[in-house]
């Protein structure tokens, strides 16, 4: 197998240097590289545009983990009890509980839909710890759909924040006729390996205004419209260079698009020549930056992965055994979490990404036992 090239599990494609280039002409002529720069605010009213949003309702913030944090931070800036409980799905990326504990909560992990792999609001509304609950944080794992309106049927019920992670959702957070219930905040990473990136960067969505105002001063170190920190708060702005770079991905976003649904399609093709128990999960179901192996078993979502290794195929189980298992978070709080664990171990990443050629889906899938 050594003359054959290692195919690796992540392969961005993020914009050239030409298509920076304009981009970044403007910032050496304005010579403001920060500090909601001429860049971020038109970034932020593109895509507003794109959401349907009023002004001010999309923040730009340095990561995905920043942009939690300012929407996290904004819900604990109205409590008065210290190490508030928060509730979240153990199946997820451990930057969800480091952010939620980095904004002053504690938090419980809870299980999640088979079906959907996510948590299940109606479910949450019997948790025994439900009356010391003050957030939860769905996550939308792999960029799939969660059902926003019945999460705000949760929030209006219950008077719990909820705060959305939604760090790959931005493919069906900016589809056409989305609605944003006021009751919520959703944070989006731009991460390099996201189907739509700025290399690093998050995003803030707050249909409330007096919420998308909380989160920015969350992330401006507790600065609104004065000199003064008036609450506890971190620095989570976006440069103006990866706004150039966020700028630029929209430009070519619409071509990007159709370019993932493209490889999505060959690996699916390829899937049905050869049918294997499981299932795979490819855009536009998930996030165009992922296909995923579901594997009827953990030992053959194991085997699968060796087969692939051998192949020169690179593959990656992306949330690990799950966020309870990472020795930083393991003593904190947890139910029983079946179904997390049986998907962990289930979900196998390939490679996924929008320059894909034929050839190479095909010799991802035959690699598969």
């Amino acid at each position: 197998m050594a003359d054959i090239p290692w195919l690796p599990v992540a392969r961005p494609r993020l914009p050239t240097a030409d298509r920076l280039m304009p981009y970044l002409r403007r910032i050496d002529e304005s010579r403001v590289y920060a500090n909601r720069g001429a860049l971020q605010v038109e970034l932020e009213q593109r895509l507003e545009a794109m959401t349907g949003l009023p002004g001010q309702r999309v923040l730009a913030c340095a990561s995905g983990t920043a942009a939690l944090i300012g929407a996290m931070l904004t819900v604990a800036s109205g409590l008065k009890e210290t190490r508030p409980l928060c509730l979240m799905p153990g199946f997820g990326f451990v930057a969800t509980a480091a952010a939620a504990r980095l904004a002053g909560f504690a938090p419980h992990f809870a299980d999640v839909s088979p079906r959907t792999g996510a948590l299940c609001p109606e479910r949450l509304m019997s948790h025994p710890r439900l009356s010391e609950v003050r957030m939860v944080v769905p996550v939308v794992p792999f960029g799939r759909r969660i059902d926003l309106a019945a999460w705000d049927r949760f929030a209006q019920q219950t008077g719990i924040a909820v705060v959305v992670d939604a760090a790959a959702g931005f493919e069906w957070l900016t589809a056409p006729g989305r609605e944003f219930p006021p009751s919520l905040m959703i944070a989006v990473s731009l991460h390099a390996t996201k189907a739509f990136a700025s290399g690093e960067g998050g995003l803030v969505i707050a249909a409330d205004p007096d919420k998308a105002r909380g989160a920015f001063q969350a992330i401006n170190h507790g600065f609104l419209n004065t000199r003064q920190a008036e609450l506890l708060a971190t620095n989570g702005k976006m440069s103006e260079y990866h706004a150039a770079v966020a700028l630029a991905e929209l430009d070519g976003w619409a071509k990007k698009r159709a370019a993932h649904r493209r490889t999505g399609a060959l690996l699916q093709a390829q899937w049905r020549r050869r049918p294997r128990e499981g299932r795979l999960w490819t855009c536009p179901d998930v996030a165009g930056c992922y296909a995923l192996y579901q594997a009827p078993t953990a030992a053959a979502a194991q085997a699968a992965q060796k087969a692939l290794a051998a192949a020169q195929i690179g593959t990656r189980f992306w949330y690990g055994s799950g966020i309870q298992d990472h020795p930083a978070h393991r003593h904190l709080p947890s139910d029983d979490l079946t179904v997390a664990r049986d998907l962990a171990g289930r979900l196998l990443g390939l490679p996924a990404f929008p320059d894909m050629t034929a050839a190479e889906a095909t010799r991802i899938i035959e690699a598969l036992p």
